[in-house]
């Protein structure tokens, strides 16, 4: 428990550095100079802890941090993540969307699927692989009609959010589950074996399975 809530505290301390503006001086010629990842200085990193400590954590200010503080926190935090991720996949596609109604934005199934499953990639996979990508575009198309809550063959940015995480909204989280089983039940028999079970985690397992004797 307590490497765990340390790993959070640094993920959360990377996280608000991050969202720094950058001190790097521009370049003479004017155009800024190319940023390379650089660790934070471990005094920055303590004072961000300490902070996020003080703030966001130990709310009642009693020097400890209590599992409902913790579950509070990881909530938020969690939906921070989710809300990040969210917001850069919507500025990648801006350029694509429409305009449904003044200052809301959607973008189209159509325009999704022509960016993210380019046709030349499919043309170009053998037998096996265009099998597989075709399965996937299947299941993207089925999630996105799920999250297109109006039926307009579009979403807006809270309908996007369902659909790149639906575990996340009630309305279409049985997905997850439907999803699970397809892609664990090798005999299409709608109910997933233990066998299956088994196949699935070695597939999707690193090397560290024929590392260890103990391994299922």
């Amino acid at each position: 428990m307590k490497t765990t809530l340390v790993t959070l505290l640094l993920a959360a301390a990377t996280l608000a550095l991050a969202d720094e503006p950058s001190k790097t001086p521009p370049s003479p010629g004017g155009q800024e100079q190319q940023q390379f990842y650089k660790p934070p200085d471990p005094e920055v990193v303590r004072t961000h802890l300490h902070k996020l400590f003080d703030e966001e954590l130990d709310k009642d200010g009693d020097k400890y941090v209590s599992s409902a503080e913790l579950k509070e926190y990881l909530k938020k935090f969690h939906s921070r993540l989710i809300l990040d991720s969210i917001d850069k996949q919507w500025e990648y596609f801006d350029k694509e969307m429409q305009e449904k109604l003044p200052g809301v934005k959607v973008l189209k199934w159509e325009t999704y699927k022509k960016l993210s499953f380019p046709d030349r990639d499919l043309e170009k996979a053998g037998a096996e692989e265009a099998k597989a990508a075709q399965a996937m575009l299947d299941r993207t198309e089925r999630r996105w009609k799920m999250a297109d809550f109006d039926g307009d063959g579009a979403l807006d940015k809270a309908e996007f959010k369902s659909f790149l995480h639906p575990e996340e909204d009630e309305r279409v989280r049985h997905v997850v589950v439907t999803e699970a089983v397809e892609l664990m039940d090798g005999d299409k028999n709608g109910i997933v074996s233990l066998e299956e079970y088994m196949d699935h985690l070695r597939r999707v397992s690193g090397p560290e399975k024929d590392k260890d004797k103990n391994w299922a």
